[in-house]
């Protein structure tokens, strides 16, 4: 039976793109595509893709050599990274003036420059925690509906399956999770995607967007100005089972009012499982008021029940108890040295130049039982 027409022509289209490819193989495609990463990209990137070309750029461009995808490394986000540039950088964008087929051809040439790659299926791109801390920095999603997005967050993961959530752009504490630790998704795709943490948030501070850590106290004949200071992180740390952040707190004029260091644990008692902010301030080169922002132990309760203070040698506790609005109980223990105040919702503390201070703000939620279990819990936590 003779072919129609219309059905004859698609059989000698494929028939002589078949031929054509046959001919063109994979050393004139691979010719093609060096030359086109010559005319576009080796300016910046280098001739050889290790970012040593000849443009002269803020900061040196990305080394393919050293698997320098920023934007991520898979094909997809390679191609896109191609195809549309990165807005805020000397990446152009190609869409339109090079035929979207040179620009896969060229996507595949950069990637072949780098070293080789593994692919990563999505299980591997969940950090499990087992017998190490891990600290994870990057972009984190909303923590509830309303918050907002923190371009520059951190997560600390502990091997209890504990995890705390932070902003650092100005250190500020957000959540405690439980449960599994992070999904590095931007590991599948495009760099730049959220962490997704997936531990369930047992604590969410000021329903995600706290206010400042600290305050400067300054007293006056005029009256009493309170400065929010500025928290800036300077480093994180692990060692075994343990993690944290240090950071530096700087007023309005960029001076460091103090140094801080700050461990977030796990804490267990007999009235049920909680978490320590453990605190080590260092003062700076002046004396100074600071106010420690405590609201977070207070939210969603109703006032105290139970009040216990104990002083020794240099150092106070103070112990309170509350109902929280589901009926729970919500204890709170915070030691620190003999000059600390404690007030509805922050500590103050007087600082001499240099002077050393530590805190501990321990929060644990239990269920009521009537019992006034503070004179035990102080006594645990000691």
């Amino acid at each position: 039976m003779p072919f129609p027409s219309k059905q004859l022509g698609i059989y000698l289209l494929a028939l002589w793109a078949a031929q054509v490819g046959a001919h063109a193989g994979p050393q004139e495609k691979t010719h093609d595509a060096r030359g086109r990463y010559l005319e576009l990209c080796a300016r910046c990137h280098g001739p050889e893709g290790a970012g040593d070309g000849t443009a002269e750029l803020p900061q040196p461009a990305r080394s393919f050599k050293d698997g320098g995808f920023s934007y991520g490394n898979t094909r997809t986000a390679i191609l896109r990274t191609i195809t549309f540039g990165i807005p805020g950088t000397p990446m152009p964008s190609h869409a339109g003036a090079i035929p979207e087929v040179e620009l896969a051809a060229l996507a595949d040439y950069v990637i072949s420059l780098g070293p080789e790659r593994k692919a990563v299926s999505v299980s591997e791109t969940i950090l499990q925690i087992t017998d190490r801390a891990q600290i994870v920095r990057g972009f984190l999603p909303p923590i509830i509906e309303g918050a907002p997005q923190r371009t520059r967050g951190l997560l600390v993961g502990l091997t209890s399956g504990a995890s705390f959530e932070y902003r650092v752009d100005d250190v500020r504490f957000i959540a405690v999770r439980q449960g599994d630790f992070v999904q590095r998704r931007d590991w599948t795709e495009r760099g730049g995607k959220p962490l997704l943490p997936l531990g369930k948030p047992t604590l969410i501070c000021a329903k995600g967007d706290p206010g400042p850590g600290f305050v400067a106290v300054h007293e006056s004949p005029r009256g009493v100005k309170r400065e929010p200071l500025h928290s800036q992180l300077k480093r994180t740390w692990t060692a075994g089972h343990r993690a944290g952040l240090v950071y530096w707190l700087e007023g309005e004029n960029g001076a460091v009012m103090a140094k801080v260091h700050e461990e977030p644990r796990v804490a267990d008692t007999s009235a049920g499982a909680g978490f320590v902010r453990v605190l080590r301030l260092e003062a700076g080169a002046t004396r100074c008021v600071l106010e420690f922002n405590t609201s977070y132990l207070t939210q969603g309760c109703g006032d105290p029940t139970g009040i216990m203070e104990t002083r020794g040698e240099g150092s106070q506790a103070h112990a309170s108890s509350r109902v929280q609005n589901d009926g729970l109980q919500r204890l709170v223990i915070l030691r620190g040295p003999a000059s600390m105040r404690v007030q509805p919702q922050s500590l103050q503390l007087t600082m001499e130049p240099g002077q050393i201070a530590e805190l501990e703000v321990l929060m644990v939620t239990a269920l009521d039982s009537g019992e006034d279990i503070l004179p035990s819990l102080l006594e645990q936590t000691r």
